[in-house]
């Protein structure tokens, strides 16, 4: 549902979230079709697929051999955010790990749990102030983006320069509250 709902926050579409392609190809069409890529209950990846959700995240590029030619090639441009939830650990490799956020929501105590159809018409209600929210923080990170240092530059400096600033916005907007 989380994931879902992250989806139809950005890009409403009517199938926000699927099940993992299961080929590279498939992927890569997938990722090209859509500005976000969702998919739903992922148990495993292998190496390969482990290895394109990499290269989505950060290099954004593929190439394949168009559709009934020897000689043809098609370029894709396939840098996306990416969404992905299951139940056991999906991003077990150092690469894929690196880039991903993890998110460990609580579980939701039996006597508060709800209807999807209520959960939908509240989510409809309060999507504009999320959205909004959202933004709001998306201005404060690029407004203290370039003043963001880090003690240490790891892997993935961008992403973890982003991460920080996106952090110290959310932390004082949350003391606030």
């Amino acid at each position: 549902t989380i994931t879902q709902y992250l989806r139809i926050l950005i890009d409403p579409v009517v199938n926000p979230v699927i099940g993992p392609p299961t080929s590279i190809r498939d992927l890569n069409v997938v990722a090209q079709a859509n500005p976000i890529l969702c998919l739903n209950n992922v148990s495993g990846l292998s190496p390969d697929m482990s290895d394109a959700l990499c290269r989505f995240a950060t290099e954004g590029g593929a190439s394949a051999r168009r559709l009934y030619s020897d000689e043809d090639e098609v370029a894709l441009d396939t840098n996306r955010p990416i969404i992905v939830n299951g139940i056991a650990p999906v991003a077990t490799r150092g690469d894929l790990i690196e880039r991903t956020v993890f998110i460990y929501p609580p579980e939701i105590d039996p006597h508060k749990r709800r209807c999807q159809d209520d959960l939908a018409l509240e989510f409809e209600e309060k999507r504009p102030a999320i959205f909004g929210a959202v933004l709001d923080c998306l201005v404060k990170a690029l407004q203290c983006y370039r003043e963001v240092t880090l003690p240490q530059t790891p892997r993935m400096a961008d992403f973890a320069r982003w991460g920080e600033a996106a952090t110290r916005e959310l932390c004082s907007e949350s003391e606030s509250f």
